[in-house]
C-alpha cells in the first residue's frame, strides 16, 4: 500500500510562490481607517483611537497564506492509499470484461478503476475503453477519470466476451496494443479464438492484468425433468466452494422450494434435485442460486418444463409384451404417471388418458369420460385386437371417442395372406403438430385399423403411410381433443413404439396437453423480456431482435424471454450448448503481464476537504476585512487554530473509527456537494433514462435558480448510504425485485430524516380505477412491507405547486393517473412539514432525459415541448421541497396577514 500521492503532482509547483505572496502582502499594508466628518462643531476633543497598522498583522498573514497553499495542495488531488498499479504514461487501453461472469464482483471492478484514476500520475493519460460483451464497443480517448466515470455508469452483459468481434474491431479501429490494462471477468473459453486473444496480448508493450482472486463464479448447466421434481446441473469455474443452495421461484417472484448442493471431492459439477408437487412445480419461472448475482447463476424455465399429469389404461398384462410399458417409457420426460381404473383416472387434476387398445366403454363411464374431454382433457387410445372388433359393436360412444369412424378388422401388410409389403410412415404433413420432426430412420407398419369415408368437420391426419392411409387421427371435441394411433402401442403390429420418434409424438401431444405453446421452426418471436448480467429480467428496449427456434437451441439468440407472458419461450446464457469456460490462471496469461487484483485498499481523496478548509480562511479574512476589534480577532484566531487542527488530529480520528464505519468514496462525494440519486434497477435502459433525466433536471436547475447539484448517482439500497442525498428517484416495474427487509429499513429511515423519495410506475397512461396496473400491483406489495405515512391524492394548494413555479399539475411525459403525496396531518414538525413520498406514473425522468449535449433522449408527450418545459417546472419543484423545504408556504398567507394588520400590500 503506499502513502499519500497526488493525482496532479504538477499544480505543487504552485508552492514556490508562496514566499512572493508572503512579501506582497507584508507589503502592503490593509487600507487606512477613515472616521466620518461630524461637524466643525464636533473638531475639539476629537481623538482617533485606532491608529492604521504599518503591516499587514502577523495573523491575517497567516491565514491568507494558509488558504493559498491549502487550494493548492488541494487542487494537486491528494490521495492517500493510492497504488500505481499501471506502468507507463501514454495512451492506455483498457479492455473491460463486462460478461456476465464478472458480474457478481462487478462493484468492486468499478472501485478498483477509480483507484487506478487516483492513481499518481493518472490524470494525464488518454484512455479509450474497449468492452468485450455483446457487441463489442471502443470509446473515443478520454482521461482515466472520466474512463472511471463512463464505467460507474454500466452494467454486465448476459453474454460471454465475443473474442471475434473483439479481434475484427482491433483489426479494423487499428488499436495500438501498447500499453494494455485487462479487467478480466476471470474465465477464459477454450475457442481458438479465445487463445488468439491471449497470444495478441502476450505481443503488447506493457500488459496489466486485473483479475479476482479466489472464487470465479458459478453457474447453472441444465435442468432435467424427473417424476418427482427436476434435477438441475451446477458448475463452478475456478471456484473454491463447497456448495450452495438453489432457489426455484415463480414467474411473479414467489419462492416454491429450494435445494442445497454440494461438490464432491474435486468434481466441479454438482447435482441438486428439487422435490416439488406437480402443481408447484409447474409453476416454476426461474431457477437461481442463493447469493450469486449474476445471469450465469440464473435459469429461465419456460412452459415447456410443464410435466402434465396422465393416466393411463392398459390391458393388465405385464413386462414387454404390455402396451403400458412403452407408453411410460416414452412419457417419463413429459408426464406423472397414474395407472388406474379409468373410473378413478377421470378428475380436474388428470389431463391426459391413454387408453392401450381398450374397445368398448360401458356403463356411466362413458358419459363422464366425455364430459372431461369436452371440458379440456386429451384423450389418446392406441388400435389393437380389441378396438379392431369392437368396431363390429354399435353404440353412442363408440362414435365419439375416436376421431373418425372406423372400420372392423385390420389392414395387414406382409404376411403369407397378404400381396403387399410393410408400408413405412412418411413425411409428417404441414400443419400437423409434428410438422417439425423428422424420422432419422423408417418406421415399418404392419398392421393398422383403417377408416370410413368420413365429412365430419374436424379431422385431421398427423402422420400417414407412404400410400396416404392414415397412421394418427386427431378432432376436437369441445375445449379437449380426441386422438387415436391406429397401430398397437407393442412393436406387434409396427415398428413405431420402439423407434427414437414415439418419445417425441408422446411427449409432444403432453405439452399440448399441459397447455404448452409450440412454434414452427421458421417463425420468428421477438423478447418478450431479456436477461442483464445479473440476472434480472428487462424490457428488450431497442434490443428487441426477433428469434427462430433454431436460434434459440444454437444459442444465437439473446437470453431471455421470448414470445408473450402467457407463452413464452426461454434462452438461458449458459445452457448445454454453450461453450466451455476455463479459469484464468497464471499459467494461461501472457509471461509478462503484471497481475494484480480487485482489493483496492483504504483509498482516499483529502483534495475536496483542503479546498474546503481554504474556503473557510477566506471566508475568515472577508469577515475581518470588516470587525477588527480584538473579541473577533480572538474567535478568529481560534477558529483558525481549530481548522488547522482538524486534518492533524490523529488520535481523534483513530478514536471515531472504531465507533463508527468509513465512508465509501461516492458517499463522501455526496456529502461534500448537492447530488441527486436514483435507486439502480438493474434494467439498463430505465437505469439510463432515469440517470439522464436527472441530468438534464439538474442542467436546468443550475440554469434557472440559485442550485447547482453535481451530476446525479445511481444507489444501491441494499448496501449503500442514503443519508448523503436530498431526493432520490425509484422506478417501479412489473419485474422489481422485492426489496430486502434492511434495504426497506434504509428508505423509512431516509423519509423520517428529511429525504424526498419520489416512487415512478411509469405507467399513467394505463391507470384505470378498474384495476392496478402491473407496475402498480408491484409496489402495492412492497409498500404493504413499509411503514409508510397515510397518502392522500395531490391537494390543490400542494407545496409542490408553488416552491418555485406556480403549477396547477405534477406534470411529466404522460397526465395520467393520480399523484399521492403524504397527508397533511401526517407531516412531521422534524422535517419542518416537509412531504418525503411522492408516488406517480408521470414518467417524469423519461421527460427530463437529455444526452451530453442537451438534446432530449425521449419525445415530451402529448403536448409537445410545452409540456416537456411544464416537466422541467415541476422536477425544480420537487428539487426546491426536498432542499429548502415550506419556506414559501407562508407566502401565500402574506395577503391574510396584511389584511389583519390593516396595512395595504
Amino acid at each position: 500500500m503506499a502513502g499519500l500521492s497526488f493525482s496532479a503532482p504538477l499544480l505543487l509547483g504552485a508552492l514556490i510562490t508562496l514566499p512572493f505572496i508572503w512579501w506582497l502582502l507584508r507589503a502592503m499594508p490593509p487600507a487606512p481607517i477613515r472616521t466620518r466628518f461630524g461637524g466643525m462643531m464636533f473638531l475639539e476633543g476629537l481623538e482617533n483611537r485606532k491608529e492604521t497598522p504599518s503591516k499587514t498583522p502577523w495573523w491575517l498573514l497567516l491565514i491568507r497564506l494558509a488558504a493559498i497553499a491549502l487550494l493548492i495542495l488541494g487542487l494537486a488531488g491528494p490521495v492517500h492509499g493510492a497504488r500505481k498499479d499501471l506502468d507507463g504514461d501514454g495512451p492506455l487501453l483498457l479492455i473491460v470484461d463486462n460478461s456476465w461472469p464478472a458480474a457478481p464482483r462487478w462493484r468492486e471492478r468499478q472501485d478498483v478503476l477509480r483507484a487506478l484514476a487516483a492513481s499518481p500520475g493518472a490524470s494525464g493519460r488518454a484512455v479509450r475503453i474497449l468492452t468485450t460483451a455483446g457487441e463489442p464497443a471502443l470509446s473515443d480517448p478520454m482521461t482515466l477519470r472520466q474512463a472511471a466515470e463512463e464505467f460507474s455508469g454500466m452494467t454486465p452483459e448476459a453474454a460471454l466476451p465475443d473474442r471475434d468481434l473483439l479481434l475484427d474491431l482491433i483489426e479494423e479501429e487499428a488499436v495500438a496494443l501498447n500499453d494494455v490494462a485487462w479487467v478480466t471477468d476471470g474465465v477464459i473459453g477454450r475457442r481458438g479464438a479465445d487463445r488468439e486473444f491471449l497470444r495478441r496480448l502476450d505481443e503488447t508493450g506493457s500488459l496489466t492484468v486485473i483479475r479476482p482472486a479466489g472464487q470465479v463464479t458459478m453457474a447453472i448447466r441444465s435442468l432435467h425433468s424427473l417424476p418427482d421434481g427436476l434435477r438441475v446441473e451446477v458448475e463452478r469455474i475456478g471456484s473454491n466452494v463447497d456448495g450452495g443452495t438453489v432457489l426455484a421461484s415463480s414467474a411473479d417472484g414467489r419462492p416454491l422450494g429450494e435445494a442445497p448442493f454440494t461438490f464432491e471431492n474435486e468434481e466441479d459439477v454438482a447435482e441438486v434435485r428439487l422435490t416439488l408437487p406437480l402443481t408447484l412445480r409447474n409453476e416454476v419461472g426461474k431457477l437461481t442460486i442463493i447469493g450469486l448475482r449474476s445471469a450465469g447463476a440464473t435459469w429461465l424455465v419456460d412452459p415447456r418444463a410443464r410435466r402434465v399429469r396422465a393416466g393411463v389404461v392398459s390391458d393388465g398384462s405385464s413386462g414387454l409384451l404390455e402396451g403400458g410399458y412403452y407408453i411410460e417409457q416414452a412419457l417419463a420426460d413429459t408426464a406423472v404417471i397414474n395407472r388406474g381404473a379409468l373410473g378413478d383416472l377421470i378428475t380436474e387434476d388428470t389431463s391426459l388418458i391413454i387408453l392401450d387398445d381398450i374397445g368398448v366403454i360401458r356403463g356411466p363411464v362413458e358419459d363422464a369420460l366425455l364430459v372431461w374431454v369436452r371440458a379440456g382433457g386429451t384423450l389418446v387410445r392406441f388400435a389393437g385386437p380389441n378396438t379392431s372388433n369392437a368396431e363390429e359393436a354399435t353404440g353412442p360412444l363408440r362414435s365419439q371417442s375416436f376421431p373418425v369412424a372406423l372400420r372392423g378388422g385390420a389392414r395387414a401388410f406382409g404376411g403369407a395372406l397378404s400381396w403387399t409389403e410393410p408400408q413405412t410412415v412418411a413425411a409428417f404433413p404441414e400443419g400437423s403438430p409434428f410438422a417439425d420432426m423428422s424420422l432419422r430412420e423408417p418406421v415399418r407398419i404392419r398392421r393398422q385399423v383403417l377408416t370410413r369415408a368420413s365429412t365430419e368437420p374436424g379431422y385431421e391426419v398427423w402422420a400417414a403411410l407412404e400410400d396416404g392411409t392414415p397412421l394418427i387421427t386427431a378432432r376436437p371435441e369441445g375445449d379437449g381433443r380426441l386422438i387415436l394411433f391406429h397401430v398397437t402401442s407393442t412393436p406387434t403390429w409396427s415398428d413405431l413404439p420402439v423407434s427414437g420418434v414415439f418419445p417425441s409424438l408422446l411427449g409432444r401431444i403432453a405439452q399440448t396437453a399441459a397447455d404448452v405453446p409450440s412454434i414452427a421452426p421458421t417463425d420468428a418471436l421477438a423478447p418478450w423480456r431479456l436477461l442483464d448480467g445479473f440476472g434480472g429480467l428487462r424490457d428488450p428496449g431497442s434490443r428487441a431482435v426477433p428469434a427462430s427456434p433454431e436460434e434459440m437451441l444454437e444459442g444465437l439468440a439473446a437470453p431471455g424471454l421470448y414470445g408473450t407472458a402467457n407463452s413464452a419461450f426461454a434462452v438461458n446464457t449458459y445452457g448445454e450448448n454453450a461453450p466451455t469456460l476455463d479459469p484464468l490462471g497464471i499459467s494461461l496469461m501472457p509471461s509478462h503481464a503484471a497481475i494484480r487484483g480487485l482489493d483496492t485498499g483504504a483509498v482516499r481523496e483529502f483534495g475536496p476537504m483542503l479546498i474546503t478548509f481554504a474556503m473557510i480562511l477566506m471566508a475568515l479574512d472577508a469577515i475581518s476585512l470588516f470587525f477588527r476589534n480584538r473579541m473577533v480577532k480572538a474567535v478568529t484566531a481560534a477558529a483558525l487554530v481549530f481548522a488547522v487542527a482538524m486534518p492533524m488530529a490523529p488520535s481523534a480520528k483513530a478514536q471515531t473509527a472504531d465507533l463508527r464505519p468509513e465512508i465509501d468514496t461516492q458517499s463522501l462525494a455526496a456529502a461534500l456537494s448537492v447530488r441527486f440519486a436514483y435507486v439502480e434497477t438493474g434494467d439498463a435502459d430505465i437505469d439510463r433514462v432515469v440517470r439522464s433525466g436527472l441530468t438534464g433536471l439538474t442542467r436546468e436547475a443550475t440554469r434557472r435558480s440559485a442550485l447547482e447539484p453535481a451530476p446525479p448517482v445511481g444507489v444501491d439500497i441494499e448496501r449503500e448510504d442514503l443519508s448523503v442525498y436530498p431526493l432520490l428517484y425509484w422506478v417501479i416495474r412489473e419485474n422489481t425485485p422485492p426489496p430486502s427487509d434492511g434495504a426497506l429499513s434504509q428508505l423509512e429511515t431516509f423519509m423520517a430524516e428529511g429525504g424526498l423519495l419520489i416512487i415512478d410506475t411509469m405507467d399513467g397512461e394505463r391507470q384505470t380505477d378498474a384495476a392496478l396496473t402491473p407496475q402498480g400491483e408491484r409496489l402495492r406489495r412492497i409498500l404493504l412491507r413499509m411503514n409508510i405515512p397515510p397518502l392522500e391524492p395531490l391537494p390543490a394548494d400542494h407545496i409542490l405547486k408553488k416552491s418555485f413555479y406556480r403549477l396547477d399539475d405534477l406534470h411529466g411525459r404522460n397526465s395520467g393517473g393520480p399523484v399521492w403525496v403524504e397527508a397533511s396531518s401526517a407531516l412531521r414538525d422534524s422535517t419542518d412539514g416537509v412531504p418525503s413520498l411522492i408516488i406517480g406514473g408521470r414518467e417524469w425522468a423519461a421527460a427530463w432525459a437529455t444526452d451530453e449535449l442537451g438534446r432530449p433522449l425521449r419525445s415530451a408527450g402529448q403536448g409537445g415541448e410545452l409540456r416537456r418545459e411544464y416537466a422541467y417546472r415541476t422536477g425544480i419543484n420537487m428539487a426546491m421541497v426536498a432542499l429548502t423545504g415550506n419556506y414559501k408556504e407562508d407566502q401565500v398567507h402574506v395577503q391574510d396577514l396584511l389584511d389583519s394588520l390593516g396595512e395595504a400590500p
